[in-house]
């Protein structure tokens, strides 16, 4: 692959991802510190990004790092709890790839671990911070088109059950800007019927900007406990907030559709499908929309007979799929299994390519 992946987009001006070849990285622990190289720049002389780390043989949770919240704070994406500070788990983005130390839940000897790299780059990636002001905020973002998957989640110091709050996503595929899901649960897609009973009907779209969906340079939130919040007791419980009374968030957004990326959605058969991405994907994604169903995450160097659960620890090779009833192939993928293909289901993916 060359350092720049191009394609043309919708409206025939050239797009440009950062290479990927580095992407997904498999690493042995060792208990001691030790240099992951990937190829991948997230630096300080770097425009940043996120890592997303899980062994795929033990039952540890998912862990997220980012480059504006520091390497020694970690997030679980498998649970709705805070942020943790660790000087001994991820030590240090490097210039081609990350530094871990001898913290069990990233580089126990006796495990082997799976690294995510998702680099802040145009066309793929943007993360940012803000602090919530229980009103309406609208936010710039990177991106060069619109996003079509959006994840929040707040930042403080992990301390009890008080000092939790969901990952709020939002996805192209949900019917409005006003419907998120939660990506440490499996559940349904929800909507933001007020948190807050302050606040009126009009405030029950988090996402919108301009009484529709984020735009291609702009994104929001309004209003909202749960991704915005200012110093605020709902329901009986106080939500976590910084010196100034605010609560700090993270962001995390994905592009829509470009050389390396493609966030899109699909209507289960029963039989089989091969969905379009426009590349040969090695990592995906699938979430059902309708039902009860897990965040399943498949990568090539797991393998496509196995997978991951983003709001679950449990390992790869506890969960299987059917030979033969999944693939990458060269400008998409192929399902051939009910676990992704139950009858008038619908489903969103978010696909990340070679």
């Amino acid at each position: 692959m060359s350092m720049m992946q191009m394609m043309l987009g919708a409206s025939g001006v050239s797009m440009s991802s950062p290479d990927l070849d580095g992407f997904i990285k498999q690493y042995s622990g060792t208990g001691s510190t030790q240099v992951i190289t990937t190829g991948m720049d997230l630096s300080s002389s770097s425009d940043g990004g996120f890592i997303w780390i899980k062994s795929t043989t033990s039952t540890e949770e998912h862990w997220a790092f980012d480059t504006l919240n520091g390497a020694s704070y970690r997030r679980m994406i498998s649970n709705a709890k805070g942020q943790v500070h660790d000087t001994n788990s991820l030590t240090s983005f490097n210039s081609t790839g990350f530094t871990v130390g001898s913290s069990d839940e990233v580089n126990d000897s006796s495990k082997t671990f799976t690294a995510y790299t998702f680099p802040k780059h145009e066309n793929f990636f943007d993360v940012q911070t803000y602090n919530g002001n229980a009103g309406s905020q609208v936010f710039s973002h990177s991106l060069g088109q619109k996003p079509g998957m959006i994840w929040v989640k707040s930042t403080p110091a992990y301390g009890n059950n008080e000092e939790s709050q969901y990952w709020m996503v939002w996805h192209k595929a949900l019917d409005t800007p006003n419907y998120w899901l939660n990506l440490s649960d499996p559940g349904t897609a929800a909507q933001m019927d007020r948190m807050n009973d302050e606040h009126t009907a009009d405030d029950d779209f988090p996402f919108q900007v301009d009484n529709g969906y984020p735009t291609d340079t702009q994104w929001a939130v309004h209003f909202q406990t749960m991704m915005n919040a200012y110093n605020q007791t709902t329901n009986g419980w106080h939500w976590p907030y910084g010196s100034g009374g605010y609560v700090p968030y993270t962001a995390f957004l994905f592009a829509e559709e470009g050389p390396g990326i493609k966030c899109g959605s699909y209507t289960g058969n029963t039989t089989s499908q091969t969905i379009s991405t426009g590349f040969k994907p090695q990592w995906l994604m699938v979430k059902a929309l309708d039902s009860t169903g897990d965040w399943f995450i498949i990568d090539k160097e797991i393998g496509v007979s196995n997978y991951l659960k983003a709001n679950d620890d449990s390992t790869s090779a506890s969960n299987s799929i059917g030979s033969g009833e999944f693939s990458f192939v060269s400008g998409g993928f192929s399902l051939n299994s009910s676990t992704f293909l139950n009858a008038a289901e619908d489903y969103m993916y978010m696909a990340i390519g070679e």
